[in-house]
């Protein structure tokens, strides 16, 4: 659900910074109501994503394999960092609010990949114990 809204979400702010981004305007209320979409996206992050960051990945992995699998989700995450850091900026000075079409692209494919790939969500879930003994859903689910 909080991917579907990041998808919303950005795209009204893309919309809006297409109006109300430019140096030229002068109308106030546009913009805040810009920034207002900013925060709802930070809300629904919050929410839907960090609590699942360091979870979700720990829950998939088999117990002899957790520390491996969390540490090159570590490093990808910091690969983001890294990008979102430095590069984010340079785009945004260049192309200006068109960027955000990339994160409205990305979103869609996150919520492709989910629907697809994430078994727990859809199906109900059987207890952690069983899972960690043989580390495959097939006992469960028939897949």
């Amino acid at each position: 659900m909080g991917t579907g809204l990041f998808v919303v979400w950005w795209t009204i702010v893309t919309i809006l910074s297409s109006y109300y981004g430019k140096e030229s305007n002068t109308n106030t209320i546009g913009s805040g109501v810009t920034i207002a979409f900013i925060y709802l996206f930070g809300i629904t992050y919050s929410f839907s994503y960090t609590p699942l960051q360091a979870l979700y990945p720990i829950e998939c992995l088999k117990y002899e394999t957790r520390a491996k699998g969390m540490g090159i989700f570590d490093f990808f995450t910091n690969i983001a960092m890294l990008f979102n850091s430095y590069v984010i900026a340079v785009i945004i000075e260049k192309i200006s609010w068109g960027f955000c079409f990339l994160y409205i692209a990305w979103d869609i494919v996150e919520l492709i990949v989910i629907y697809l790939l994430y078994i727990p969500l859809f199906l109900p879930s059987p207890p952690l114990p069983s899972l960690s003994r043989d580390g495959s859903w097939t006992n469960w689910y028939g897949v």
